[in-house]
């Protein structure tokens, strides 16, 4: 697997398989850590989801006060007990060869239907499920009108 970092002192990866690979891809490591002691864990074998890198954006209206959030379908969110129609940031997973900054602006005509009145300014990047999945988001701000915000959109 090439998309393995490599080369940090404080971990061994012994293995890595990739038994599932759809839309989401899981991979199964056996590696050991460096334990608080400095000592050697023993070896380990951990799941994780690999999902890659998303940008999501935070779209505010400052004449409003309010932010504008799309609903979408999320199966997941049912599954674990709740409305499967979730309300959300505008967001989407990023391409190989894009720029997270470019995504959150796709992302906000594709979802929104809107135009940016800003540029968007980067907010934080963050793992939103670090025990599991190696999917990063990078989490943007920019100005809307959100008066102009209508019909549907996306998929």
């Amino acid at each position: 697997m090439s998309d393995i970092p490599s080369g940090h002192p404080d971990v061994e990866i012994v293995e890595a398989s990739t038994p599932f690979k759809h839309f989401l891809r899981v991979d199964v490591f056996r590696f050991r850590h460096r334990l608080f002691s400095g000592e050697w864990s023993a070896q380990r074998s951990y799941d994780v989801l690999r999902r890659g890198q998303a940008a999501a954006i935070v779209l505010y209206d400052p004449e409003r006060e309010s932010v504008v959030l799309v609903e979408q379908f999320r199966l997941p969110a049912l599954l674990a007990g709740g409305s499967p129609w979730q309300l959300e940031a505008a967001a989407g997973l990023i391409d190989k060869d894009e720029a997270p900054e470019a995504v959150a602006i796709r992302e906000t005509r594709e979802e929104t239907g809107l135009a940016l009145r800003s540029k968007p300014v980067l907010i934080q990047r963050y793992l939103p499920s670090a025990g599991g999945s190696d999917e990063s988001v990078s989490l943007y701000c920019a100005r809307v009108d959100s008066a102009a915000a209508r019909g549907v959109h996306g998929l």
